[in-house]
């Protein structure tokens, strides 16, 4: 038997020191990866962009996924920006190669990438769009019309029917499991709680999102109409056509310029920029080009501006601290606006918000942080993809808030959620519960039984509380009474556009005016833009790498904005037993 435990316990440590041993390995691997070279560019070379899936504001570098997937994409909506203003500057760069494929990112950042090809070309250099013989949809298309010419395989597919918005519904379920949702709200329009209540879309909610789709559907027909000249009836009348996804239709209606294959296309690049069709041609991936200098002088400013991104859904804390994506806290905000301020040289903040909101409370932290944080540099609020309910009530504390047309915005309302589990825990799987207690309500947050009347009223008492604080909120950073603040909000979500209309935006524009305007609030003429979180230490990555491997092995996600806000609600009421104030978009907009 000694013998035997001796043994198991030799085997484990060997396993334990190998593992130990492997990991430092892969430390030593990845650490001699963080330094890399500077980037080599030929004369006469194309930069090449390849866009599919979804395209973050930035990326952190996964250390286990360069090591495990060293040929996967990492690109962001802000290596984009700023590297088509470097390549813009560069001899060496004659034009752009798009490469398209099948892109999920929302119509905002679409629109941000759009706008920013377009300026690229006022270089006077080229942009070229070809896809693969996945084809191209519609959100892929729409980029792709920035470019000078649009090209297909002949045999490719083309995805041209219209937008939608989908949502899910839990009711059904948790009528089967013995889940009892006790919810109150403020707002005819705060619909986040229709998923656990209903079975479809209310009135209400058809509406907001009908208005989304139909300012979306414009600015989409706008920019096809501008670059194909075609009416907006032609291209109606394409849309509302029985469907077809051969690119022939495509190439036929002038929405495409050529049907060509690959090697064919690289012939045609290869006369534009007059070289031989025996030569090489010389193209640059973007995240190769990340790493390229243009110019080694190091320029003079007269400032800074400080860009802190507010992105995920607002929280107390987040459920894992070695990986906070998706998540936003207010020590995130703290801790990075205390950074900004602490450096002399920084004039101005601009906070870029990507957030459907989430915790009431915290949101109020954050709000009061950014609006001490204006009293000594301007503070500007830059709306991307989405800055709803709490995260329009952060936006409020900016001196000004810009946002693009397709931004999905407003949300001012806010609920509250009990997930009443008694009838689960007896009725399905008889688990019966009993207690002593001091006083009548002691037990009220109890998950295993319903609310009395006094305590539905408190709760309502509570959401109703903290709506006409929010309304203080807007009252005191816009230009609105609260009359007219009330008539928009209830919970109402706006487009960008619609939200600029109504007073509830102030520009509609991208974060690179936002910066500029800020600059110019802080009376710089020439600035450098400081971004805040700083980029993860190498341990930081490894942890937010092994995890989020871990997550892709498992195939677990919190995509699903309902789903994973529900686990942060069962958090904060099981953990902490006390209600939470939810200021949280409706649904997740995901326009298909």
């Amino acid at each position: 038997m000694l013998r035997f435990l001796g043994n198991l316990f030799t085997t484990v440590l060997g396993i334990f020191i190998s593992f130990f041993i492997l990991f430092l390995i892969m430390i030593g691997i990845i650490a001699s990866q963080s330094s890399k070279p500077t980037t080599y560019v030929r004369s006469n070379s194309v930069l090449n962009i390849t866009l599919s899936g979804s395209l973050p504001e930035r990326v952190t570098d996964d250390p286990f996924q360069e090591i495990l997937e060293p040929e996967s994409p990492k690109i962001s909506t802000q290596m984009i920006r700023e590297n088509l203003k470097k390549a813009a500057n560069d001899d060496r760069i004659k034009g752009i190669v798009l490469e398209l494929k099948s892109v999920s990112a929302s119509w905002a950042t679409l629109q941000e990438i759009h706008r920013n090809l377009v300026q690229f070309k006022e270089s006077g250099k080229f942009i070229y769009a070809y896809t693969d013989d996945m084809g191209m949809d519609e959100a892929a298309y729409y980029i792709a019309t920035a470019a000078d010419k649009i090209m297909s395989p002949p045999e490719s597919f083309f995805e041209f029917d219209g937008f939608y918005v989908q949502g899910e519904f839990y009711k059904n379920l948790f009528e089967k499991v013995g889940v009892k949702p006790e919810i109150t709200r403020y707002g005819k329009y705060k619909s986040a709680i229709e998923p656990y209540i209903r079975t479809n879309f209310s009135n209400e909610s058809r509406e907001q999102l009908g208005a989304i789709l139909s300012n979306n559907m414009d600015e989409f027909l706008g920019t096809i109409s501008k670059s194909r000249s075609l009416s907006t009836d032609e291209l109606n009348a394409f849309l509302n056509a029985a469907p077809d996804l051969n690119v022939h239709k495509a190439y036929e209606r002038k929405l495409i310029d050529s049907l060509v294959y690959p090697n064919q296309f690289e012939h045609i690049l290869k006369e534009k920029l007059e070289i031989k069709s025996s030569s090489k041609l010389n193209k640059v991936s973007l995240k190769s080009y990340n790493l390229a200098v243009v110019n080694s002088e190091t320029p003079t400013y007269d400032g800074k501006v400080a860009v802190i991104f507010a992105e995920g859904i607002i929280v107390p804390q987040s459920p894992n601290q070695f990986d906070k994506t998706g998540y936003l806290t207010y020590k995130d905000i703290d801790k990075a606006v205390d950074k900004a301020l602490e450096n002399k040289d920084i004039k101005a903040i601009v906070l870029r918000i990507n957030s459907p909101g989430g915790s009431g409370t915290t949101a109020d932290l954050m709000w009061n942080k950014l609006k001490t944080a204006k009293e000594k540099v301007p503070v500007i609020a830059s709306m991307g993809s989405v800055a709803a309910s709490g995260g329009y009530y952060i936006a409020v504390a900016a001196d000004t808030i810009f946002a693009e047309n397709t931004t999905i915005t407003g949300s001012i309302g806010v609920f509250s959620t009990k997930f009443n589990l008694e009838n689960l825990a007896e009725e399905k799987i008889g688990i019966t519960f009993d207690e002593v207690k001091t006083h009548t309500h002691a037990d009220w947050i109890n998950p295993f039984r319903s609310f009395t009347k006094e305590e539905d009223g408190a709760f309502q008492n509570m959401v109703n509380q903290f709506y006409e604080t929010f309304l203080d909120r807007c009252d005191e950073g816009r230009l609105l009474n609260r009359e007219q603040i009330h008539a928009l909000a209830q919970g109402r979500v706006w487009s960008g556009k619609d939200a600029q209309e109504n007073g509830l935006v102030d520009v509609i524009g991208g974060l690179d005016d936002a910066i500029a305007f800020a600059a110019k609030k802080g009376g710089l003429d020439s600035y450098e833009v400081v971004n805040y979180p700083k980029p993860k230490s190498l341990i930081e990555q490894i942890m937010a790498g092994s995890n989020q491997t871990l997550l892709k092995i498992t195939g677990l996600n919190s995509s699903k904005l309902p789903l994973a806000y529900l686990e942060m609600m069962e958090i904060w009421q099981n953990k902490y037993r006390k209600p939470a104030i939810h200021a949280l978009l409706p649904i997740e907009i995901t326009i298909r």
